[in-house]
């Protein structure tokens, strides 16, 4: 086999095995919501501290749910590694400190986006119409390049889901010693 088959193997059992313990860790939290969970003595001591309050949990949300033209509110998520050390009380305190500064950030953001719109423009007011055309040629090139690679069921691709382009092979394997 080739390593890069190896590797996209490796992977997708990973991704399959956290998929397996992420929802066999939300079933008894979630069965405890619904009123359906098991006698206390079947559940396990790791499993009950593990567990968030049921009333800590925010509630599910489709996609896109809310009124029509309302921005929808990322999810409250702490900073990468944060969840498995802090306690629900440090939790609600990083989440506060992250809207506190959202509010700070956002404004700024916004500024940034505008300024860097008004500078584009003016980039491009230095072309002369030949070469805007040749420009939007070339990113309408592009664009029609990517909408032709990307995977049907995804905007996004991953490493492991891009195929080699065409003509282009894997590398051979290390011959073995």
């Amino acid at each position: 086999m080739h390593r890069a088959s190896l590797d996209r193997i490796v992977v997708w059992t990973g991704l399959v095995i956290l998929g397996i313990s992420v929802i066999a860790g939300a079933l008894p939290a979630r069965a405890a919501e619904e009123g359906t969970a098991p006698p206390a003595a079947a559940a396990s001591p790791a499993a009950k501290a593990e567990a968030p309050a049921p009333a800590a949990r925010a509630p599910a949300t489709k996609k896109g749910a809310g009124k029509e033209g309302q921005a929808r509110q990322p999810a409250a998520r702490l900073p990468n590694y944060y969840r498995e050390v802090v306690t629900e009380a440090q939790r609600e305190k990083i989440l506060a400190i992250q809207r506190q500064y959202a509010a700070k950030i956002d404004p700024l953001r916004r500024e940034l986006e505008k300024l860097t719109r008004e500078r584009d423009q003016e980039i491009e007011s230095v072309l002369t119409p030949e070469q805007k055309k040749q420009l939007e040629d070339i990113k309408a090139a592009a664009k029609a390049k990517r909408d032709a690679k990307s995977p049907p069921t995804s905007g996004k691709s991953t490493r492991a889901s891009r195929a080699p382009a065409a003509g282009k092979k894997l590398p051979e394997p290390a011959p073995a010693k």
